[in-house]
């Protein structure tokens, strides 16, 4: 057990290490320092807290974006890409009006209560308001970041490295109809029924796999023949979500950096290599892999999801003890 918590301890800190050099690597930090960021606690906007964050610019040459951590050299937080972003409004009490005079309160989004509560307290003196897309992929998507900086100078540095990269990126890809049509695809694969039909698809895979092992029918009768044919009409639904899911994502760099989708496409590889290997020697056994397929629960329920990493987060915590630091 001492052997076992050493090695987990020592994998701990060298993939730490290696991930720090590969920041320091390629990443170059356009701006770093301390910020105030907007929490709304039960979503109430009397109850809003400003929490100390460490915020960061990101250049690493094939990505653009904003870090916040709880300080300076600690855990990341969250990312925002630059190709997220929809929307930077800086906050004050004049471009306020003419946001409002402009969009209207249709929408209770940040601005809108700002403006209702706004004085002359200066508690959203340089300020910016970030919004993401609603379409855009990770955990920011369809958000609103209110950060708070200390001063104007950082504040207008940041809005404008931020709107310089994103008007590249809309101008990049604004006469664009196959970016368009990507984009809507992804919308439409990201969207409650399409993840639903997806979730669906492991739960009737998860109990055919049940069924062949219990049932365990002899080969060639219609048990075994009727199995046979939801787990190929499977692994072909499968196929095409993967593909759907590769075709709808910007960049392949972007579909790697998802470890999720590494599952995915190691399951699906496995699964078609078993069909066209059936009979020959042990490759046919490839197919178990297709058990693995229940995971990918984890990744259509984010609730789910969030536990099994607050879990995996608290080993390390539960398996030390203050000797092995010492």
């Amino acid at each position: 057990q001492s052997r076992l918590r050493s090695l987990v301890m020592a994998t701990t800190l060298v993939s730490r290490l290696v991930s720090e050099t590969q920041k320091n690597k390629t990443a170059v930090i356009i701006w770093g320092g301390p910020v105030k960021k907007l929490v709304l606690p039960s979503s109430v906007w009397k109850e809003r807290l400003w929490k100390d964050r460490w915020l960061e610019v990101r250049d690493d040459n094939s990505e653009f974006y904003i870090s916040y951590f709880l300080a300076q050299n600690t855990k990341e937080v969250n990312k925002i890409h630059a190709y997220q972003i929809s929307e930077i409004i800086t906050v004050t009490k004049g471009q306020q009006q003419e946001f409002n005079e402009v969009n209207g309160h249709s929408s209770l989004n940040l601005m809108n209560m700002i403006t209702k509560d706004i004085d002359d307290t200066g508690e959203f003196d340089n300020s910016i308001l970030i919004r993401t897309q609603a379409y855009a992929d990770g955990l920011s998507r369809g958000r609103e970041f209110l950060f708070s900086f200390s001063n104007a100078g950082d504040m207008d540095l940041v809005r404008r490295s931020l709107e310089e990269k994103v008007a590249q990126l809309k101008s990049a890809t604004r006469d664009s109809a196959f970016t368009k049509f990507r984009r809507s695809v992804r919308t439409i694969y990201e969207g409650t029924a399409v993840q639903v039909l997806v979730a669906l698809m492991i739960f009737t895979n998860f109990g055919s796999n049940i069924a062949q092992t219990q049932l365990n029918p002899a080969d060639g009768s219609g048990p075994s023949q009727a199995l046979y044919g939801i787990d190929l009409t499977l692994t072909i639904l499968f196929a095409v979500d993967l593909f759907v899911n590769i075709f709808s994502t910007p960049t392949i760099k972007r579909f790697l950096e998802n470890g999720w989708n590494w599952l995915d496409t190691v399951v699906v590889a496995t699964s078609i290599a078993s069909y066209l290997a059936d009979g020959v020697g042990g490759l046919s056994q490839l197919r178990l892999a297709r058990t693995f397929r229940v995971l990918r629960l984890l990744r259509s329920i984010p609730s789910l999801r969030k536990i099994v990493a607050a879990v995996r987060d608290s080993i390390p915590a539960v398996s030390f003890t203050e000797n092995d630091f010492e």
